[in-house]
């Protein structure tokens, strides 16, 4: 899986990761209860993934992942870029991890009231938040754990130093989207921007 490394004014890393087309979830009748609950959490996590944090989304993305190419400026040292991401990986782990506890903790209140009419969003939406969290740790472990190749990409480089225009730097963006199957890269780029 390829893996753009970019980073923030403050040089923490902010990776950007190809996002793979997913399936939908099925149904049907012949279904488990269980089964039919994990669908419909799925669902609801699907519809809402939209609102969450990029690199949320990032570290549920990696779980699955055979092996991570890390594409960075060769202006940064390779080994030193991979001990950030490393740190960047932990970190999210942990927290993802602790989210998903409370998260659970919140959709077991929420089911006791079952019994109020309408939608429950008070046990679903702290269950879909739970998966989230939990892919998204599952992913950060995951990460953490693969070996990484590091492969300097001068088209990083060009875009990271125009982050405040990247109008400018169009080109070297649909290089980077065609070269490495990132889909609409510049939409994490302008999230990047902010937190500079």
């Amino acid at each position: 899986m390829n893996l753009l490394l970019f980073h923030t004014r403050t040089g923490e890393p902010f990776p950007i990761v190809e996002m793979r087309p997913r399936a939908l979830p099925q149904t049907g009748k012949t279904m488990s209860r269980k089964m039919r609950l994990k669908q419909k959490l799925l669902s609801i996590y699907h519809t809402i993934e939209h609102r969450f944090d990029y690199q949320e989304k990032l570290c549920g993305e990696l779980r699955r992942a055979p092996s991570i190419q890390v594409c960075h400026s060769p202006e940064v040292d390779g080994p030193r870029a991979e001990k950030k991401l490393r740190e960047f990986f932990q970190m999210r782990y942990s927290k993802h991890s602790r989210w998903f506890k409370i998260d659970c903790v919140l959709a077991v209140l929420g089911s006791f009231l079952v019994f109020i009419p309408g939608p429950n969003i008070f046990f679903l939406y702290p269950a879909a938040r739970a998966v989230a969290h939990y892919l998204a740790a599952q992913g950060a472990r995951r990460a953490f754990s693969l070996a990484f190749s590091l492969r300097p990409e001068p088209l990083v480089q060009k875009v990271q130093s125009s982050l405040d225009d990247l109008d400018r730097v169009q080109r070297p963006i649909h290089l980077l989207e065609r070269e490495y199957g990132i889909d609409k890269l510049s939409t994490p780029l302008v999230q990047l921007r902010k937190e500079r």
